[in-house]
């Protein structure tokens, strides 16, 4: 029987990423009831405080949900000043600690050691991508880029509503990404009826396949701090296979 230990490590971890942009709180917050029925960890993307006192008194109450902030690059000064400033509005509004940005991550790549400095861990891509997903990635001062695995609702082209095919599990776990972590991102204040049915078929997917332990659901900061201890685990095995 193998370890416990290396039997976790390869199994498929899930991070769900939901946004909660401003101009669709209200939709989104009528919608959160669909996470809630899943009780499953969620990193929930907020633009200001006030966002996060909704989801406090609603869902972040809850074991495993975390906070994440739109950001954009900024000047150095007036990126610590306004990130210091919501990072204490909204420990003040829910409790929570931010330690994952969502932006453009060749933007941010010049402020990764502001962005380290106030805690910052990981930045998840808020940029369409324009080929397959890409597995995460090691920026600048010990901060992990994450692009989502796949993002729903998918964008919408002219012709390719026609043959868009329903999100699944296996399509979500079948991505090239070379790697066993998957950030599933999705905005519930844009979807339709259909894709909204769509998305919680999926949930329910999700739900049903961590309960057998085919997968492990977490937030973003868990996978961020699960990759930084795996890489400094890499230099004490090749001095002792040195020394052996």
């Amino acid at each position: 029987m193998e370890p416990q230990s290396k039997v976790r490590s390869c199994v498929p971890s899930v991070a769900l990423v939901i946004n909660f942009a401003s101009s669709d709180a209200k939709q989104t917050a009528a919608r959160i009831p669909l996470l809630g029925k899943f009780e499953m960890p969620t990193t929930w993307v907020i633009e200001e405080p006030r966002q996060s006192k909704m989801l406090a008194d609603r869902m972040l109450a809850r074991a495993g949900h975390e906070l994440a902030l739109t950001v954009e690059a900024r000047s150095p000064q007036r990126l610590r000043s306004e990130l210091a400033n919501f990072q204490s509005a909204v420990q003040d509004a829910s409790g929570q600690k931010l330690s994952v940005v969502v932006g453009d991550p060749q933007q941010l790549r010049s402020r990764t050691a502001l962005l380290a400095d106030l805690g910052i861990g990981a930045v998840v891509s808020g940029v369409q991508p324009s080929g397959p997903a890409k597995p995460p990635r090691l920026l600048p001062c010990g901060l992990w880029q994450f692009d989502p695995t796949m993002n729903i609702p998918q964008p919408r082209h002219r012709w390719s509503w026609l043959t868009a095919r329903r999100p699944t599990l296996k399509n979500l776990l079948a991505a090239e990404t070379s790697c066993n972590q998957k950030v599933l991102a999705f905005d519930l204040g844009r979807m339709n009826s259909r894709e909204l049915h769509g998305c919680e078929r999926l949930l329910q997917e999700i739900a049903e396949a961590a309960g057998r332990r085919q997968l492990q659901v977490e937030t973003v900061s868990k996978l961020a701090a699960e990759l930084a201890s795996r890489r400094e685990v890499k230099p004490q095995r090749s001095i002792l296979r040195r020394a052996a």
